[in-house]
């Protein structure tokens, strides 16, 4: 359990927290899991299983193991933004703008 604990801070280490999407960003939200997991302890081997499971999982992920196997063939997304500008469309001040400002674009239905 030890071991995996390191192995889940030097990844965490590695996998910085965005500042532009506070409190909906990814490495927030697993710093904040391995916590709550780490603080009571794994019970069982079935718990100690999973948690290797999904510690190989994240490190695929961080290590762009796929993105890196099935490369792109374009620099824009299906809306046609470039990725710099995905980023900042998806920042939390964009969509808190788009929210404040939703009543003159969109209208809610009952």
């Amino acid at each position: 359990m030890a071991t995996q604990y390191k192995q889940f801070l030097n990844l965490l280490k590695k996998w910085p927290v965005d500042p532009t999407k506070r409190g909906r960003d990814i490495a927030e939200y697993i710093q904040e899991e391995v916590k709550k997991s780490f603080s009571r302890g794994i019970l069982s081997v079935a718990d100690e299983e999973k948690c290797s499971r999904n510690l190989a999982s994240l490190t695929r992920l961080n290590d762009n193991v796929y993105g890196q196997k099935y490369k792109r063939t374009r620099v824009s997304s299906s809306t046609g933004l470039t990725r710099e500008e995905c980023h900042q469309v998806l920042s939390t001040e964009s969509l808190e703008l788009f929210k404040e400002n939703s009543r003159y674009f969109i209208f809610k239905w009952k």
